[in-house]
């Protein structure tokens, strides 16, 4: 479990239907800055 206080930044989403790297900036609680790498499914919508 992330010990997230804050988050500072977030990489932006993109308009892809992809799986796209995605970070996050955060601080915890004990004032410490963090970063995290995760994966998204972006921008997948069904147009019917």
């Amino acid at each position: 479990k992330l010990d997230v206080a804050k988050v500072i930044r977030k990489s932006p989403d993109l308009q892809t239907c992809s799986v796209m790297p995605k970070l996050m900036t955060y601080e915890d609680s004990k004032g410490k800055l963090n970063t995290v790498q995760y994966q998204i499914l972006s921008g997948c919508r069904n147009s019917q």
